[in-house]
């Protein structure tokens, strides 16, 4: 199983912001693009949370 952590630093805080499992998209139905796409979708929203958080 690949997994792939995002891991961010700001301002000497080191956050996990995305954690993505391959194995979660091996049955997706609409194929992979799609869920590369809203992989990269919830990825910019956990970034902006972080960021609205640190200012």
């Amino acid at each position: 199983m690949n997994e792939i952590g995002i891991v961010k630093e700001v301002n000497g805080v080191t956050a996990i912001v995305a954690v993505t499992k391959k194995s979660s998209c091996d049955h997706c139905s609409d194929g992979a693009g799609t869920c590369l796409s809203k992989g990269n979708e919830m990825l910019i929203d956990a970034l902006n949370v972080v960021k609205a958080e640190v200012g």
